[in-house]
């Protein structure tokens, strides 16, 4: 090989190495671009339809958001999350499917960190359910959605609240897991408490927690990735319903 086609080779090379760097620094680019926007979103929405702050001291009531006046804008809008200990606030929203939000915002356009989504299969109104699941993104790269779950590994004495109808619904951490994505925690269908406690038996849940499942209580499964780039295992935050207060 001469030394005039060698250098062609190197030339071309170089040309590769430099059009992959920019299509790489692009793609970040892009992907920082949405991170922020789905941020500015995000907190855009808690301060117009959740920053209003009960007397705490009085009434245990936290946020007081109208899901009615939030449905004029956003109409798949079906209650709101937050999380004290994470301080995460969050719209949740539920689509026709369960694949549709993943990867689109409350406005119904392209993100990488879709929304909060109820499960397509419960009845909207959580009170409907026995046991409801939501789902967000998890990413190093992000506070958002359910990025910071790592945080609710100690759970003891950790609660997570949803308002709803008027209503806070205050839910308690009773345990976080790591499951396969077919565990039957969540391919089975969940509507009692036999059901429930056979799934969680196939997990690494304690006795004490498989033998509270009652029948006559309400219970809530928050699942994401284990990381962001990690999708072999979900984590399960499982809540149960302790009190309903109208606001």
């Amino acid at each position: 090989m001469n030394k005039r086609i060698t250098q062609r080779i190197l030339t071309i090379l170089l040309a590769i190495s430099i059009c992959a760097t920019v299509v790489s620094a692009g793609m970040y680019g892009y992907y920082k671009w949405q991170y922020i926007k789905n941020e500015q979103i995000s907190d855009e929405l808690s301060k117009k339809y959740a920053n209003e702050v009960g007397e705490t001291e009085f009434t245990n009531v936290y946020l007081k958001p109208d899901i009615d006046k939030i449905k004029k804008d956003i109409p798949d809008a079906v209650m709101w999350l937050y999380i004290p200990k994470i301080d995460l606030s969050e719209l949740v929203v539920q689509g026709k499917d369960d694949s549709f939000y993943l990867t689109h915002n409350e406005y119904k356009e392209y993100s990488r960190m879709g929304t909060v989504f109820l499960d397509s299969r419960n009845n909207q109104n959580i009170e409907e359910n026995y046991l409801s699941f939501l789902f967000g993104h998890n990413s190093d790269n992000t506070k958002i959605r359910f990025s910071r779950f790592k945080e609710l590994e100690d759970f003891s004495g950790q609660y997570f609240y949803i308002y709803q109808n008027h209503k806070q619904y205050k839910f308690k951490i009773i345990d976080y897991l790591f499951v396969s994505p077919k565990t039957p925690l969540y391919t089975e269908g969940i509507v009692n408490a036999e059901t429930f406690k056979k799934a969680l038996a196939t997990t690494n849940t304690s006795e004490d927690v498989i033998n509270s499942i009652t029948d006559d209580k309400k219970y809530m499964i928050l699942v994401t990735c284990k990381t962001g780039w990690d999708t072999s295992q979900r984590r399960f935050i499982i809540g149960e319903l302790e009190s309903t207060i109208e606001y």
